[in-house]
């Protein structure tokens, strides 16, 4: 009897804990501007995005092929030949899942030809948030303004009680209220809830995706600021493979001459959503002392 009892036990809780992650379950679409670079510029582009909640996990993701606007990839010519523009983009997208409960942050970046899909292990970082003055509706709902720093950037955020999910678009959270709007105070970022669900259940599993090829944070950054290399270097090691097997002209190289410098790290840093990290951060402490 006492183990049919325990059963029952068991049985209420999980149905209560579906039953609430039900009631604090909704979903946000958010249009995603950031800067993007078209040949050797960098221009603010705009993305459809969505999040996606429970009362314990969250996921926001963009760049998935059903949210594209006709983006194709194609064929780009210069003086010196052809590249393949291709889309940062495949059918899993740019993936950022959140699980409240056990501090994990795990990042999916998509495919880009001729690089492979990447997940990564984030760093749970606390963001300093300091609540202001100042009041406003955002698609019905009453609003709150904040002012947090996050590994470079500023952001100025509204979020709202009506919503008791401290979550929000992208790495953005930890307010008692949901983000529904964010933006950089060099107005280089910004995130505009476009339509709520709320409560409602999630038409997607919120997860983690690994990969793999999975990395650390401090190892992704590595990659991400001497990208040109790795996929130099992959091109080279695929075009060795067919010219090992006749595949391809022998005459045929890539260029592997032109490296990255710790200045051009330093111009994409201050167009990346990461400005500065919070290990550099440190570092840079140590060396001043």
């Amino acid at each position: 009897m006492k183990k049919y009892f325990l059963a029952i036990v068991f049985t209420l809780t999980i149905l209560h804990l579906k039953a609430q992650d039900s009631l604090f379950a909704g979903k946000v679409n958010f249009k995603f501007i950031k800067p993007s670079i078209e040949g050797n510029v960098w221009k603010p582009k705009s993305y459809n995005s969505e999040l996606q909640f429970n009362s314990s996990e969250s996921i926001f993701f963009y760049n998935k092929f059903a949210m594209l606007n006709g983006e194709k990839e194609e064929t780009v010519l210069t003086p010196q030949g052809f590249g393949i523009r291709a889309l940062d983009a495949d059918i899993e997208g740019y993936q950022f899942y959140r699980n409240f409960n056990n501090e994990e942050i795990f990042i999916r970046i998509p495919q880009k030809k001729p690089l492979e899909p990447v997940s990564i292990e984030d760093n749970w970082l606390e963001i300093n948030w300091k609540i202001k003055k100042g009041e406003r509706k955002i698609l019905g709902y009453s609003c709150q303004r904040a002012i947090g720093e996050f590994r470079g950037r500023i952001y100025e955020v509204w979020f709202t009680k009506e919503i008791p999910i401290s979550s929000g678009p992208w790495k953005l959270f930890g307010l008692p209220g949901l983000i529904l709007e964010a933006k950089d105070s060099k107005n280089q970022i910004k995130f505009i809830a476009t339509d709520v669900c709320y409560p409602c259940a999630s038409d997607v599993e919120i997860k983690k995706r690994l990969e793999s090829k999975h990395m650390t944070i401090q190892g992704f950054s590595k990659y991400n600021d001497y990208l040109m290399e790795n996929v130099e270097s992959t091109l080279k090691t695929k075009l060795d493979s067919l010219k090992s097997i006749n595949k391809i002209d022998s005459s045929i190289e890539i260029n592997l001459d032109n490296k990255t410098t710790k200045k051009d790290v330093r111009n994409k840093r201050s167009y990346m959503l990461e400005i500065i990290y919070e290990w550099e951060k440190e570092a840079k402490k140590k060396f001043k002392n």
